[in-house]
């Protein structure tokens, strides 16, 4: 009898070498201004907590979420740079992790880490069907649905199809962790904005420039809120936890540019920005001016005239039935 396969759409080569070349260079950039990975950490309200010890504890909390312990196995699809990985090994915890990033690949050398876009897991790995207590996605998700896949209406396809593979991954009562930023309902980006806008200046510092921007930059095009929870439903898995996480990814992106600014005035990482530019030209002019100058990263989480922030970062953890 032929095996029935898990229906995930095809890898979006374009899409996916966009977001490996924005990972790549940013891998090299960000190292220089002490900035060791690339989602928020845990501040729980005080913004007077150290960068540092912000994200030990968000990755000890997200452990926990995940409910793993010493001898359990977990998987974390876009590692980054491994800080979660690192505390698992801490913890007794046996941990793979995946990426699209080279660069980010050679900060975890010690790690059992390899490079594989989410999608290609049921072809590549067939033995790790079932095999995983905990799988964690952390920031990952946002890149998981390319701006062209968003226009053709098949978003929704590719998110149905992610929760099928964790629950493929999973054993039975295995748990998935995932933080992703959403578009609030008035506040959706239309696809066809995700692009280099930088020779419109009528709309410079507009919510389309600056959403668009960060998704034309990363490939990044994010759910709606209220969106997973729905298709996760679909897919067998019980919302155990659902938390609202924007603050904390404020802070962190707050720190963040802070840390940018003080190394761009030590000329800190002249030769890295020079080495992208070689690379990957449009790219790191666009982004360097979308981060710095723009700050369109920082805008999406900042309070807007007292409406509140215009994206919002969620934290859910499912358990698979």
């Amino acid at each position: 009898m032929k095996k029935q396969q898990l229906a995930v759409p095809p890898v979006a080569l374009r899409h996916e070498k966009a977001v490996r070349e924005m990972y790549n260079i940013l891998s090299s950039v960000l190292k220089e201004c002490g900035i060791n990975e690339l989602t928020e950490g845990r501040y729980q309200g005080n913004p007077a907590r150290s960068y540092a010890v912000a994200q030990e504890l968000q990755q000890e909390y997200l452990l926990r979420l995940a409910r793993l312990k010493t001898g359990d196995e977990m998987l974390d699809i876009g590692c980054g740079h491994g800080l979660l990985l690192q505390e698992a090994k801490r913890q007794g915890i046996s941990g793979k992790g995946i990426t699209l990033s080279q660069k980010q690949l050679e900060d975890h050398q010690d790690l059992d880490t390899c490079l594989l876009n989410w999608r290609k897991i049921p072809e590549k790995m067939p033995g790790w069907k079932n095999q995983f207590d905990g799988v964690c996605a952390i920031g990952s998700l946002e890149h998981f649905v390319s701006p062209q896949e968003a226009a053709g209406g098949i978003k929704n396809d590719v998110y149905l199809a992610f929760f099928e593979v964790c629950r493929w991954l999973l054993k039975p009562g295995g748990r998935l962790v995932v933080t992703a930023i959403h578009y609030l309902p008035n506040m959706i980006l239309r696809p066809k904005m995700a692009r280099n806008q930088f020779f419109e200046p009528w709309r410079w510092c507009t919510p389309d420039f600056h959403l668009g921007s960060v998704a034309w930059l990363g490939g990044a095009y994010y759910p709606t809120v209220g969106e997973l929870v729905s298709i996760a439903k679909r897919c067998g898995f019980l919302l155990n936890r659902e938390e609202d996480g924007t603050k904390d990814y404020y802070l962190t992106s707050e720190v963040w540019i802070k840390k940018i600014r003080s190394a761009l005035l030590r000329l800190k990482f002249s030769k890295e920005i020079f080495s992208g530019f070689k690379s990957y030209p449009l790219h790191t002019i666009y982004g360097f001016l979308c981060i710095v100058l723009f700050q369109s990263w920082n805008w999406q989480f900042r309070d807007q005239k007292g409406q509140g922030p215009p994206t919002q970062l969620m934290r859910y953890v499912w358990e698979r039935k």
